[in-house]
């Protein structure tokens, strides 16, 4: 991405996601089952499938940053 408010935004919500999963742990794997679960229910013929697919993407893109960094955080704690 070369949008700063954008990147910003994935910063954040990426370190608040990986703050959640220290008190829940699970929650990353469950927000993923939840966009698998969404996508396959998209339906067929839907407008801007183009567009839904992309967020879907960005999405996935953001919760594996921040499940790679949770991992990573729990490796260092051990």
């Amino acid at each position: 991405m070369k949008n700063p408010k954008a990147d910003a935004c994935s910063y954040l919500i990426t370190m608040i996601i990986q703050r959640l999963e220290e008190d829940n742990q699970g929650l990353i794997n469950n927000l993923i089952e939840g966009v698998e679960a969404d996508r396959a229910a998209l339906p067929k013929r839907i407008q801007s499938r183009t567009h839904v697919e992309a967020i879907i993407r960005e999405t996935f893109k953001i919760l594996d940053r921040a499940k790679a960094g949770a991992e990573h955080k729990n490796e260092d704690n051990s």
